[in-house]
């Protein structure tokens, strides 16, 4: 029988000694003192044979949904690659796997570019297909094509909704219906349409409530330039900003929310 220890923040602000064998470090000896807080299975949900290294998943996407985590595009040392499978957690608590358990995962029909919650179901994404998924039963409700996201950075839920942005358009899905918002810019006569931009950078897509403004970061074609399309909700109107040529003073620009 294996008991859980208990764990505890320790600070490092205070409580530091100049280092007895070298005068030119500090240290700080904390004393564990191996408070047990119970059995192992009874936290985790988990026994402890099915608990190693071999069963629990490495991931590439993630996200909560109904208290759960749910995971993609994992490896295993014991499954190998399984690039369309999602595994849920068991609730409450995200680091506990059932990976054998078939009620605790889904079989996509290929490997998934993004995963979100939104509106209590999990969504699934391809690049022009989007699953709706019960994390309940595991099962996929309902699809919908031509509707996509390129990339765990290309999708964002607000208040107003989730926003995804594929390389044919740009959408906005309520929860009842979904709406392509980009049909006013997928073209122009300077090379800053959605359709002429450099589809080797995956757009970036956030969320600035100040403004009440999607932003999508993006990358001109055949130029080092970025440049960001900004979508005002309530004018429902696009603008164009050009940004630094530092990605990340770019993209701290544009989110902050002053």
């Amino acid at each position: 029988t294996q008991y859980q220890l208990a764990m505890n923040d320790i600070s490092l602000l205070s409580g530091w000694s100049t280092a007895i064998d070298n005068s030119n470090f500090i240290q700080k000896i904390v004393f564990d003192r191996g408070e047990e807080i119970g059995l192992y299975q009874d936290i985790s949900g988990l026994s402890l044979n099915i608990v190693t290294q071999t069963t629990l998943p490495k991931y590439e996407l993630s996200t909560i949904v109904n208290n759960k985590h749910i995971i993609g595009s994992c490896f295993t040392n014991e499954l190998k690659n399984m690039p369309n499978r999602l595994f849920a957690s068991l609730p409450g608590r995200y680091n506990s796997f059932k990976i054998d358990d078939e009620l605790n995962s889904l079989l996509l029909p290929s490997k998934p570019t993004a995963l979100k919650g939104f509106n209590g179901r999990l969504f699934a994404f391809e690049e022009n297909k989007m699953f709706i998924i019960n994390t309940d039963a595991m099962i996929i409700e309902d699809q919908l094509e031509g509707i996509g996201c390129l990339s765990q950075e290309s999708v964002v839920v607000t208040e107003f909704g989730m926003f995804t942005a594929n390389n044919s358009n740009i959408y906005h899905y309520t929860g009842e219906s979904t709406i392509p918002i980009a049909s006013s810019i997928l073209k122009s006569n300077n090379n800053i349409g959605w359709l002429e931009r450099d589809v080797s950078f995956n757009p970036l897509v956030s969320f600035n409530s100040k403004r009440d403004s999607l932003i999508v970061i993006f990358k001109q074609n055949n130029i080092d330039n970025w440049l960001c399309w900004v979508y005002n909700l309530r004018l429902k109107r696009w603008d164009l900003w050009e940004l630094p040529e530092n990605k990340s003073k770019a993209i701290g620009m544009v989110l902050s929310p002053v």
